[in-house]
């Protein structure tokens, strides 16, 4: 295998596997989300008192804190996502239009030398 198609293939695998951590950090933020809502709503139909509003602020307090721990990595993982997802489609329909060239003048030229037996000699 090409050097080239060994770090396009790492290129493509680190999109994906950005892809998937960005889509499953928010898939959790909304899930926070949603138990946030729940807690609320249930703050607005019971009555409180000292006892059961502690536990629902110390359930609050938890809830947000770990949604804050998801947005601080969406934010980190933000720039990174969005410069792979900018960038991998232009570069997969380039590299593989300069794959297919290659392989055509290799062709015409006889040429059977991999850049193993190049780099080896």
């Amino acid at each position: 295998m090409s050097k080239s198609k060994t770090y396009f293939d790492a290129l493509i695998s680190l999109r994906d596997e950005v892809n998937s951590a960005f889509t499953l950090l928010n898939r959790k933020l909304s899930e926070l989300d949603r138990q946030i809502n729940a807690i609320y709503h249930e703050l607005e139909k019971c009555e409180l008192d000292a006892d059961s509003g502690f536990a629902a602020a110390v359930l609050l307090q938890d809830v947000l804190r770990r949604r804050r721990v998801v947005k601080d990595e969406i934010a980190r993982m933000d720039p990174l996502f969005k410069f792979l997802s900018d960038h991998t489609g232009g570069l997969i329909d380039n590299y593989q239009k300069r794959v297919e060239k290659s392989e055509e003048i290799r062709r015409n030229l006889n040429v059977t030398l991999s850049l193993e037996e190049v780099i080896t000699l």
